[in-house]
């Protein structure tokens, strides 16, 4: 089973999404970062659901990143890529420590982790694996939810890319 640290963008946009049982129903494991429950605690309803889905799910993993060695880790990564936020650091010090990927769609975070040898894939990812690989969804529910998340910035040649496959199928 392939491992995942998930970021905070990427569980808000399945919660709106209304696919957080089916997003925790891909044969992953998932390692969620205590900095990421921190950030979903400031959007009081979502946090309220995805709290909700973690406790259904059998793969999530809540992870303490608390630790003075963590701690340290993220300080000194922080003191060159003062861009990257504390929590994408403690899923970058996490993956690196679990030997997982990362999913996420901060372009600034993938960029790092990726310089780092860390995979990375965004919610197009998510999705097309919902699709082809799990059979979780139909490609024209992918199609249609990729249109309902407006706020969420989705790179348009890597849309079109997916969409285009997924009306072939």
């Amino acid at each position: 089973m392939h491992s995942w640290v998930v970021d905070t963008n990427i569980l808000i946009s399945f919660e709106k999404a209304n696919l957080l049982e089916k997003f925790f129903s891909l044969p992953f494991e998932f390692f969620i970062p205590s900095t990421v429950i921190d950030e979903l605690k400031k959007h009081e309803e979502s946090y309220v659901r995805i709290r909700a889905a973690f406790k259904e799910a059998n793969n999530v993993r809540i992870k303490r990143c608390g630790s003075e060695e963590y701690i340290y880790k993220i300080a000194f990564i922080r003191e060159k890529h003062k861009n990257l936020s504390i929590t994408d650091l403690s899923l970058i010090v996490l993956a690196g420590e679990l030997k997982c990927g990362i999913l996420t769609g901060d372009k600034s975070e993938r960029i790092k982790a990726e310089q780092k040898g860390i995979e990375v894939h965004g919610l197009l990812w998510i999705l097309d694996q919902m699709v082809c690989e799990a059979k979780l969804i139909a490609p024209s529910e992918a199609i249609k939810i990729v249109g309902r998340l407006i706020e969420t910035y989705l790179p348009e040649k890597e849309k079109k890319i997916f969409i285009d496959k997924w009306k072939k199928l």
